[in-house]
């Protein structure tokens, strides 16, 4: 009888910091708008779940331009918004602004006028799409 009352409690534990995220999110009607053209555009699924080829660095930056499209908190501190996204995604805390400075080092991924060559260049081109993609975001 114990072990059943337990095993429900520690699964509700692992969804908790991905719904408690996923709760702050909806608080700002334009921090949803943007993760739902982030989904239709294919970055992750509507369950948050992130492609293969996607890597960290990736979701790094997202989150870094993510923090300078909104305007209000929590988002305004890099260090919160990587942590909500973490959750988000369900990653290890620290993961996403170890990735954002490891990535920004080496220019996320390569050199624009090596890209052809490199083997960087996927990784520098998926960075780049997600510039673009904020860049042009109307919200």
């Amino acid at each position: 009888t114990e072990q059943q009352i337990t095993v429900p409690m520690a699964a509700k534990k692992e969804e908790t910091p991905k719904e408690q995220a996923i709760d702050i999110f909806k608080k700002y009607p334009k921090a949803t708008e943007i993760l739902e053209k982030a989904q239709e555009k294919g970055f992750f699924d509507e369950d948050f779940n992130i492609p293969k080829e996607t890597r960290h660095e990736q979701l790094s930056i997202f989150a870094y331009e993510f923090c300078r499209k909104m305007k209000n908190a929590p988002f305004t501190d890099n260090g919160t918004n990587y942590a909500l996204f973490e959750r988000l995604f369900g990653l290890k805390g620290g993961t996403l602004s170890k990735a954002y400075r490891e990535g920004k080092n080496v220019n996320f991924g390569g050199d624009p006028i090596k890209i052809k060559q490199g083997k960087y260049g996927g990784r520098y081109k998926r960075a780049q799409l997600i510039i673009n993609f904020f860049k042009q975001l109307k919200v």
